[in-house]
């Protein structure tokens, strides 16, 4: 615990103390999971490291960024570092890199050098790590020590392998690094709205960790980056906007207020790496100091400075989850004690909810999923077809006309093509997937589900499935334990609340599963294309020829790989929707029994134990609005 010059700090007093009534209130009303998520940001109180993670959909630069910030290329490019791997980056006297490496007789730690350090982190290292450590082997982290000024004042990075189309495995290494953070730094893109999907992730991000920078990155290669940062700054300030995307007007509001005080800058992290590279050059220099990331680390060292004031704000956001949650649980308690016949009907209305979502094997929501994934499977498909047809009539138009340069030319813009075509098949099946959630989460609230526990979407604690260690961090294992990691991707929620946040929450976006396409074009077909462009005719068929393969690897890889990927996000929110009507199911018997327990009381005893309940009720209520108003007051 801190000190002031006249002796101990009180508002550590009062944390301490807060900390102390809500861990009292919640043994045996809450997940164990979240008591010890508890336990561990009471013990980072005192830590002088401030720890930010970097997260970011796919492909926005954080590997690139961190680089940037620590002067040096020492993280692989995202197009390598496809593994479920999370790193973390600190200081040190020298480069030191540690693997924590789950293997089938448990975790091991393994010192890397050289190409070891990029191996550990890769997709390309991964037959390497199983060859050296076992069949089952997997890096669940990396630790990383440079001598990086960046880093010299206590400040941490953390990369992670992104949020947005994500296989489970990398959304549950995400949220292991979002729980050990203090600061959240989120990269977004210039020239690429930012969408619903990050928006979502946001609103559950923050809503522990009080203290996030907006940083949007790759500024050299988009025309006007600073009026894209502005627009997308002013859609994370508006309530509206908010309001619009959750359908919950208080959370809107919350978040606008939040993210208006939400710094945000935009760098150029390549720009920022190519003046690193000849620090003594002026030119290098201006460079640097125009990228934005000068700007960005005064930022950052603002955050370190006000450290302690940063892990006992995210202290209290938990504190007032975990009461908030005892609390919920505490009026059922009471609903129950104040009067059998008033507990069952509560009872009974909750068993015959959840029941019309599981009888039959869930077909009264299962009917709606699979007309959705219908229609996704034929608009992909039409979409292919379609746009492979376009772009070879075009392309055989226009080639006919042209001399032997000019198509040699359009012949390099042609290999893009099944990329830029995927990436439209992508969002079809994304946005399909989108509407179908909101339909199946319309059915829930149209069966009033979203009533009587409504309560439950309270408690989403992101912490409350983290790992107390890099033990744990082996990754699921039975399917049940993915419905944490399924909700809304790296957002994970309370045990109890999986049912009604699952719905409430989720975004179909962050659960698309990772399209990974082995396109036969590029360099082998340039190269065939180019033996052939020995004269115009062999030019010609060249082109043509290429121009085959394009329209091919559209409707028979790109279009395949989309759904593909549209499958397991089915699968994906399939498991999810069942993972938390079970426990809801759960919850319900466990809430039967305890209603059991109280028939057998005598009419004192039952009055006795109503007294208790209604005051820990009462002690749960006040420490949340304690909490709250201590948090205010640290500003």
């Amino acid at each position: 615990m801190s000190t002031t010059a006249t002796g101990p700090d009180p508002i550590d007093e009062k944390i301490t103390y807060l900390v102390g009534r809500v861990r009292s209130l919640a043994d045996g009303l809450t997940a164990q999971p979240t008591l010890d998520a508890l336990d561990r940001l009471v013990r980072r109180r005192e830590t002088p490291a401030v720890r930010a993670v970097v997260v970011g959909e796919v492909s926005r630069g954080k590997s690139t960024l961190i680089n940037a910030l620590i002067r040096r290329r020492l993280l692989p490019d995202a197009a390598a570092a496809l593994t479920a791997t999370w790193t973390v980056l600190s200081h040190g006297s020298r480069l030191i890199a540690k693997a924590h490496v789950a293997t089938d007789s448990g975790l091991e730690q393994i010192l890397l050098e050289g190409p070891d350090i990029d191996a550990y982190m890769t997709v390309a290292g991964e037959r390497l790590v199983r060859r050296r450590h076992g069949a089952q082997a997997r890096v669940a982290s990396v630790e990383i020590r440079v001598d990086a000024p960046a880093l010299a004042g206590g400040l941490e990075l953390i990369d992670t392998p992104g949020v947005g189309g994500l296989s489970a495995s990398h959304r549950y290494a995400t949220l292991a690094a979002l729980g050990e953070a203090d600061v959240l730094m989120f990269v977004i893109k210039p020239g690429e709205p930012i969408s619903a999907t990050e928006r979502t992730f946001l609103a559950e991000a923050v809503e522990h960790l009080d203290t996030c920078v907006v940083v949007q990155s790759q500024r050299d290669l988009a025309a006007d980056p600073d009026k894209h940062l502005a627009d997308d700054m002013e859609r994370l300030r508006s309530a509206d906007a908010w309001e619009k995307l959750l359908q919950d007007p208080d959370q809107a509001r919350e978040l606008a207020a939040y993210f208006s005080r939400t710094k945000a800058v935009s760098v150029s992290a390549l720009n920022s790496l190519r003046a690193a590279a000849d620090p003594a050059d002026p030119a290098g220099a201006r460079l640097h100091q125009n990228s934005g990331v000068p700007e960005l680390l005064e930022i950052l060292d603002d955050v370190v400075a006000r450290g302690h004031t940063v892990h006992r704000r995210n202290l209290l956001r938990l504190v007032e989850s975990v009461a908030r949650e005892s609390r919920n649980r505490l009026r059922d308690r009471v609903e129950m004690l104040a009067g059998s016949d008033a507990g069952q009907r509560l009872l009974d209305e909750r068993a015959e909810r959840v029941a019309k979502w599981t009888t039959n094997d869930g077909a009264h929501w299962r009917t709606v999923l699979d007309g959705i994934h219908r229609d996704i499977v034929e608009d992909v498909r039409r979409h292919a077809r379609k746009r492979a047809e376009e772009i070879g009539d075009d392309y055989r138009r226009r080639l006919r006309d042209m001399k032997t340069a000019e198509i040699v030319e359009e012949t390099k813009g042609m290999l893009t093509l099944p990329d830029s075509v995927l990436a439209e098949l992508s969002r079809i099946s994304t946005d399909g997937m989108t509407n179908g959630v909101a339909r199946i989460r319309q059915l829930f609230v149209d069966d009033e589900l979203d009533g009587p526990l409504s309560h439950l979407a309270e408690t989403r604690a992101v912490f409350s499935r983290l790992p107390a260690d890099f033990e744990a961090l082996t990754g699921p294992t039975d399917p049940n334990d993915l419905r944490g990691v399924l909700a809304g991707g790296v957002v994970a929620v309370s045990v109890t609340a999986l049912g009604a946040a699952a719905l409430a929450n989720a975004a179909a976006a962050a659960l698309v599963a990772p399209i990974v396409v082995p396109f036969l074009i590029g360099a082998g077909a340039f190269h065939l294309f180019n033996r052939k462009s020995r004269q115009q005719k062999r030019t010609l068929q060249g082109a043509l020829d290429t121009l085959g393969i394009v329209c091919d690897e559209i409707r028979n890889t790109a279009a395949p790989a989309v759904l593909k990927s549209a499958g397991e996000t089915k699968a994906n929110l399939v498991k999810l929707i069942d993972g938390g009507l079970a426990e809801l199911a759960a919850q319900i018997r466990r809430d039967q029994e305890d209603l059991l327990r109280t028939e057998g009381l005598t009419p004192q005893e039952r009055r006795e134990r109503l007294a208790e309940a209604e005051g820990e009720l009462r002690d749960a209520e006040e420490v949340m609005q304690a909490a709250a108003v201590l948090r205010g007051r640290l500003g």
